[in-house]
């Protein structure tokens, strides 16, 4: 009689499934795992444990063998001592038993009763169909490795207890001198630099509203901007004041165009799309020109005069875009 499909099949209904006179095994609850080194998922499984100390009857397994041949009670625990005693006597020969389904039983060097269950059988219900897979790591190229570069770039090496200056800071060293003397000269002729005629008519094209004038006196002066850019002078009835015209634009800096690039693209509708999402913020954005190799620079707004430019560009700089530059059409 194959007493071990008897104890397979009450293994899934039942925690502890007694063989009077061998052991019992008894079933615990493993939830699911995963294996890190070879990335393989397990489901929940009952794990199967082999006690020797269990060995008193509890009338489990001979009933279920009763009702499945029909036989009376004595003869199904005839059949049980028979397998039982067959065990015995293999593990006194130092054998190993296989029991289908279920795992091995066999002796340790030291004489103790050891189990290995089998891995191929999940005795937990709500586990049923569940199988272990193996999901292999996702490998994401050129990301990790960029990073890398951009760090190494950065680091400079130590040998002992001297140091060693890279080429970018020995130009570094090289450029401080005389940028330092114009920062000097800048400062000791600032009367002189700011007394230089600067032309208002760049800022002057960007504002779209009117100024309101003040509370008119005596003598003095009001004046209103139009969108236009034309500045209109007036004056109470009292003391006229002749019209003041804008200063005199050479006519090769209006040629001139500064534009603040915030993005540079190899693909156009790239490029309109950066333009129509800034124009949704409220930016002045546009595609300010096209490279020889094809990129479709973006700039945020654009200016006809230097000044200008660079002031808004440390603005935008402070902002959202810190890696903004400036550049001349």
């Amino acid at each position: 009689m194959n007493i071990e499909r008897y104890i397979s099949d009450l293994l899934y209904e039942h925690d502890c499934v007694i063989i009077p006179g061998l052991g019992g095994f008894i079933g615990n609850y493993t939830p699911a795992r995963v294996n890190p080194v070879h990335h393989t998922f397990f489901p929940p499984c009952k794990s199967l444990l082999f006690n020797i100390n269990l060995k008193q009857n509890d009338g489990l397994l001979a009933n279920r063998i009763v009702q499945d041949k029909m036989i009376p009670y004595e003869e199904a625990m005839h059949f049980i001592r028979s397998f039982v005693n067959h065990c015995n006597s293999l593990l006194k020969e130092e054998k190993k038993i296989r029991l289908e389904n279920i795992g091995t039983l066999y002796t340790d060097n030291r004489g103790n009763l050891q189990f290995d269950q089998d891995k191929e059988v999940n005795y937990l219900m709500e586990s049923y169909g569940l199988t272990s897979f193996i999901s292999l790591p996702i490998q994401r190229h050129g990301i990790h490795k960029g990073l890398e570069k951009k760090i190494s770039s950065y680091v400079i090496p130590s040998s002992g207890k001297k140091r060693s200056f890279t080429k970018s800071l020995k130009w570094a060293a090289f450029l401080a001198l005389p940028i330092g003397a114009a920062v000097l000269l800048g400062i000791t002729n600032f009367d002189t630099l700011k007394n230089i005629p600067v032309s208002y008519s760049g800022l002057l094209y960007t504002i779209t509203s009117t100024v309101s004038p003040p509370v008119p006196s005596p003598k003095k002066v009001k004046m209103s901007i139009q969108s236009s850019g034309q500045p209109l002078v007036s004056t109470s009835d009292e003391s006229p004041v002749p019209e003041i015209r804008p200063a005199r634009i050479v006519p090769h800096e209006v040629s001139k165009l500064f534009g603040i690039i915030v993005g540079a693209f190899k693909i156009y509708d790239n490029a309109k799309r950066l333009v129509a999402d800034l124009r949704q913020q409220g930016h002045d954005a546009s595609i300010f020109d096209e490279t020889k190799t094809g990129l479709s620079r973006v700039s945020i707004q654009n200016f006809p005069n230097r000044d200008e430019a660079l002031t808004a560009l440390l603005i935008i700089r402070a902002g959202e875009f810190p890696t903004a530059w400036l550049l001349e059409k």
